[in-house]
């Protein structure tokens, strides 16, 4: 498929681009609202609270998902590629080896952590 036969608009960007700005500012108030997963307990139960709070619940773990599998998993593949690519060729120095063991160790442990909480989440929905 050639760039001539892809929707494109007056600046370049493809037209599905156009639908996910504005979707933007929706992940902020969605973040923002998840202080509701918390103070939830202290409400009155409704019937749309209850249902608000486990819409919110189900947000956060579907987060914690996307950060998981987008983010610190990549995360950890490409920077013990480039450590080891630059090892092989002598190109690391011993600071920045320090650096790069300790940002991978951070990654690593953000890794574990996202995890358990996966690991968590899916074993509290078999109960």
């Amino acid at each position: 498929m050639s760039n001539e036969d892809m929707r494109t608009t007056r600046c370049g960007a493809p037209t599905w681009m156009l639908l996910i700005i504005p979707l933007i500012p929706l992940v902020f108030v969605l973040d923002g609202l998840l202080i509701f997963t918390s103070l939830a307990p202290l409400m009155k139960r409704t019937k749309l609270t209850t249902n608000f709070s486990s819409f919110m619940s189900n947000y956060n773990f579907t987060r914690f998902f996307v950060q998981y599998v987008a983010e610190s998993v990549p995360q950890v593949i490409l920077q013990t590629f480039i450590f080891y690519s630059l090892k092989k060729e002598g190109l690391i120095y011993f600071r920045a080896a320090n650096a790069i063991y300790g940002s991978l160790a951070v990654t690593a442990v953000n890794v574990v952590k996202f995890s358990w909480k996966l690991w968590k989440a899916s074993d509290h929905g078999k109960g």
